[in-house]
């Protein structure tokens, strides 16, 4: 069987179009997700990380919010954010020192101010 040159022309334009859209992929590649899809059996009560109590609302929250101390396997408290801490004779006053470097979604510093503004 014998071809002509302008349908092996043909061919190889159409075989060279198909190559090029498999590597570069026919164009841009999707924005990313912006969103989470998280399946429970409830809603989450509430999205204040200091305001739930609810086992559901924590497997939401966990991920999301980091805290100055944290459970570990064994239920003892250890450090997260605070990397330690100290408490006086009259159980009133705490020292608290944290972990440095540590900067929030939007690149403000975690500093003592932002604890301070994050207590209830």
């Amino acid at each position: 069987m014998e071809y002509s040159s302008s349908a092996g022309a043909w061919w190889m334009a159409l075989t060279s179009a198909i190559l090029v859209c498999g590597v570069v992929g026919c164009g841009p590649p999707p924005p990313p997700e912006s969103r989470i899809t998280i399946m429970q059996l409830e809603a989450p009560l509430t999205m204040d990380p200091a305001d739930h109590t609810a086992s559901l609302t924590m497997d939401v929250l966990d991920p999301m919010y980091e805290c100055l101390v944290r459970f570990d396997q064994n239920l003892d408290v250890v450090p997260s954010l605070a990397t330690k801490w100290s408490v006086d004779a009259s159980g009133t006053k705490w020292t608290i020192e944290l972990r440095k470097g540590v900067r929030f979604h939007d690149d403000t510093p975690f500093d003592a101010q932002a604890v301070v503004d994050s207590l209830p």
